[in-house]
């Protein structure tokens, strides 16, 4: 078996040599897991480390696509779908004895379904995995070209707006409100909006909005939320893209988690004050999801309304 290794590493290495030729060494290579919304927050730790000095800030991905033109991003290495760098780029980070970062901010027990809740901003612990200052202010990068920005804006006063998580890698129950709900925010506010509703195919298919689900590329959704005047969301990838691209959003928390520990003061977010919140659990739920119950449309009507007349709100129901 030993002789069978070397011989693999051999017929590697003359490729391993030439990666070597090509590229300077990276001073760090960022690495999450699959999720979508954790590899946008990535961008917060490569602008930091950026500040701190790293001329060389490589990321690997599953979505090359959300680091283009990213200034902090050097170079991006392509994952496959299991979440894995092909062999020859492991054997070529291991030969330079590459600085991996991988700035997880929980673990999850799969037998209790429930994240080890954190005592600080997400963002902080994985500055603090990077040992790295905190920023002034978290927020994601994402970077538009004039033409891409451009091509979002498809109506007068669009709004966008994203139903479930059903979509995601790792869907969470206990981050989604009610489908009846939606509808009827959808049916007050297509009045004054058009409604896009963002997201996977497999997402609840809302009334009364422009059903793009499926239909745009991770690019082509953040520039239909730069040119929107507000999104409607969960907490998830949306939430974060959104405020990558300055667009202000009402984000229904539910008690799972708290604001502060995931999100921005720069949204409303409709957080639930329940004895068992935030529980950070996945889908189990004791309680029959109280802290979603509590929040009802109008409440997502009302935020509408102060989001629209005020800069800054932080709601709690």
């Amino acid at each position: 078996m030993r002789f069978k290794i070397q011989l693999q590493y051999l017929f590697y290495l003359p490729s391993i040599l030439l990666l070597r030729l090509l590229y300077k060494k990276p001073d760090a290579v960022i690495s999450f897991d699959l999720g979508l919304g954790d590899d946008l927050l990535c961008t917060v730790i490569a602008q930091q480390l950026k500040q701190n000095g790293y001329k060389r800030v490589w990321m690997s991905t599953c979505f090359p696509e959300i680091f283009l033109h990213n200034p902090n991003i050097d170079r991006v290495i392509k994952k496959n779908n299991r979440g894995s760098e092909s062999l020859l780029m492991r054997k070529y980070l291991k030969s330079i004895k590459a600085n991996i970062i991988r700035p997880f901010y929980t673990v999850r027990d799969e037998k209790t379904d429930q994240d080890l809740i954190p005592q600080k901003h997400i963002v902080k612990i994985m500055c603090d995995k990077a040992k790295l200052n905190y920023p002034k202010v978290i927020k994601p990068s994402f970077y538009l070209s004039e033409s891409e920005k451009r091509r979002g804006k498809l109506y007068e006063n669009q709004i966008c707006i994203h139903s479930t998580g059903k979509g995601a890698k790792y869907h969470m129950h206990n981050k989604d409100w009610y489908s009846e709900r939606f509808d009827e925010v959808a049916a007050v506010l297509k009045k004054k909006y058009t409604l896009i509703q963002i997201g996977s195919a497999n997402d609840y298919s809302l009334k009364n909005v422009v059903d793009m689900r499926g239909k745009t590329s991770i690019r082509e959704t953040a520039a239909l939320l730069y040119n929107s005047n507000f999104f409607i969301g969960k907490v998830g990838f949306l939430m974060h893209l959104a405020r990558a691209v300055e667009c202000k959003a009402i984000i229904i928390y539910g008690g799972r988690e708290r604001p502060d520990q995931s999100g921005y003061d720069f949204n409303i977010n409709l957080y639930s004050t329940v004895s068992c919140s935030p529980c950070w659990y996945w889908n189990y739920c004791p309680n029959d999801k109280i802290c979603m119950k509590k929040i009802a449309a109008t409440d997502v009507l009302q935020a509408v309304e102060k989001l629209t007349s005020v800069s800054t709100v932080q709601c709690t129901v």
